[in-house]
């Protein structure tokens, strides 16, 4: 295929729009009640504005991730970028329930806590197929249908909101109960509640190609579960775009709309579509700061890993560039929505964030290609908003994933389905109240979810002694990482004799990039602090969080 427009061409049998008619919308959940909450409010919820979030998969911010982004980056030119967003749970599950939910991973933990079942080399991201399913949950977290009926989808579609969902949605644990064992035929239980139309991943990491090809949708507007094969015009980025489009240009006139376009790119097996594959030739990973970096003061399981060979750098050089080649699909989406409301003279009246599950690394402390770690590379990611009265600005208040459902919330007017989020509003700061009275730090959590220290891994990247909380601060006082890590055994945090500590001053002319740990020169005082604000935070729920 030749040029980026072929990106916009409908793929045969997929150009039917996501809008659903009433009787479809109110068959799908508890939708009668939402359906007479949307003719309650119908008049006043069209004057209030849409919402578009766009939702990228691994994509880092410390790497250059962005760079590849030169259609986006012109697209957000004129809106708000924060410099210091984090996300709380640096992995894929649990990150997009945070957001879903506005809550953090300690409220929405799955309670079985069997650290690896059955003796399994991972816990939470089986195939839909797999018969452990669902043994931990979502990666640890609580997928279960309550968790789904208190997302933000169901208070914005009970205000009266028409609520999309394209592409990636959770992992498979969550998904099993919509994809019926990957099974192609009649839904047994709809899609998940909160919204109008839905076209969800299944199978995700258990394709052939990493769901860039050969994938089965959970598909509302049919009501079956559809597959999708192997031709370029299935390339999922592509998919995603499209019926992003295809949505808006069927857009209610009526009430206003949330829609969200998750793609899989950049997630390994990073699979550039044909039409980008030859771009970026000589990019490779930046060779500075942690990159091959000895891994002291960190967990002593990291020190297992070897400096980097040849034959390494050339592996992760050739992962990085794919990135970059997968980026410009989600580069065209970007464009493709940004065009579409501009046609269809919904620009005024639409915010629209751009913004990453979690970031990455790639040889930084001798780590392979992944994620789950506290350090920068994975969990600081872009956040990008554009929107109605919204002038050029950057942001440098420490914010995080649990913020955006709040924020959603409050663009749209609509109260929480459960009555309580862990997350705040980004909306003045996006309006640039310069008064509000904001967060200095913010917490990241996480608990293993792989156990590979019996060696059949020629790198170890994550580990069951891998379970930490940290407090990422920034203040004009301090720029700083306070972790501690414990065994997953210790999964409540209960036994601090035993923590790992780990403390860094990410100051520019200091150290940002964690290079040296200063929990050992750090006064008794201050680790004290740090350690009583981290166990408030771990601890908070709803109005009791910073």
């Amino acid at each position: 295929m030749g040029g980026a427009s072929s990106l916009w061409r409908l793929p045969l049998g997929l150009s039917i729009g996501l809008a659903l008619s009433a009787a479809a919308s109110s068959a799908a959940t508890d939708g009668a009640a939402a359906a007479s909450s949307a003719a309650t409010d119908g008049a006043a919820a069209s004057s209030r504005r849409n919402i578009i979030l766009i939702l990228t998969d691994d994509q880092d911010i410390e790497l250059g991730g962005m760079t590849p982004m030169q259609k986006t980056q012109k697209e957000f030119e004129n809106g708000v970028k924060f410099d210091h967003f984090y996300v709380n749970t640096p992995i894929c599950c649990p990150s997009r329930m945070q957001l879903l939910s506005g809550r953090y991973g300690h409220n929405i933990r799955d309670a079985r806590l069997d650290p690896f079942p059955d003796g399994a080399a991972t816990c939470g991201d089986e195939p839909v197929e797999s018969p452990r399913v669902g043994s931990c949950g979502c990666m640890r977290m609580d997928c279960s249908r309550a968790f789904e009926e208190a997302t933000y989808a169901t208070a914005l579609r009970r205000s009266g909101y028409a609520t999309a969902y394209v592409g990636k949605y959770l992992n498979p644990p969550a998904m099993v109960r919509y994809c019926r064992n990957e099974t192609l035929g009649p839904l047994d239980h709809g899609w998940p509640p909160g919204w109008d139309a839905f076209f969800g991943m299944c199978d995700q990491a258990s394709t052939p190609q990493g769901a860039y090809y050969s994938v089965n949708w959970v598909d509302s507007a049919a009501g079956a579960v559809v597959f999708t094969g192997s031709e370029p015009a299935d390339y999922t980025t592509s998919i995603v775009g499209n019926r992003s489009v295809a949505y808006l240009k069927l857009a209610p006139k009526d009430r206003p709309f949330f829609l969200a376009a998750a793609v899989r790119a950049p997630h390994a097996p990073q699979l550039p579509p044909p039409w980008h594959a030859s771009a970026f030739p000589d990019a490779r990973v930046p060779r500075d700061g942690a990159y091959n970096a000895t891994p002291t003061g960190k967990p002593y399981w990291m020190s297992r890993n070897p400096p980097l060979s040849d034959e390494d750098a050339a592996e992760f050089d050739a992962v990085y560039a794919d990135r970059w080649r997968a980026l410009l699909a989600v580069d065209d989406l970007v464009a493709g929505v940004f065009d579409e409301l501009r046609a269809s003279s919904l620009i005024d009246d639409t915010y629209v964030f751009y913004t990453s599950d979690h970031g990455y690394h790639m040889g930084h402390f001798r780590l392979p290609p992944l994620k789950m770690h506290k350090y920068e590379f994975d969990i600081r990611v872009p956040l990008l908003a554009t929107g109605p009265g919204l002038a050029p600005a950057s942001r440098r208040e420490v914010a995080g994933f649990v913020d955006l459902a709040p924020t959603f919330l409050a663009i749209a007017g609509a109260a929480a389905a459960d009555g309580a989020m862990d997350g705040t509003s980004l909306l003045p700061l996006l309006e640039d109240d310069d008064d509000v009275e904001w967060r200095e730090e913010m917490l990241v959590e996480y608990a293993p979810i792989t156990n590979w220290l019996d060696g059949a891994h020629r790198r170890v990247d994550d580990a069951p002694d891998n379970n930490f909380r940290a407090l990422r601060i920034v203040s004009e006082r301090e720029n700083a990482l306070y972790a501690e890590t414990t065994s997953l055994v210790d999964y409540d945090f209960e036994h601090s004799d035993e923590f790992f500590i780990e403390y860094y001053d990410l100051r520019h002319n200091y150290d940002p990039h964690q290079l040296h740990n200063l929990a050992g020169k750090t006064s008794p005082g201050h680790l004290a602090d740090l350690r009583s604000r981290l166990a408030a935070a771990w601890g908070c729920a709803g109005a009791t969080c910073p």
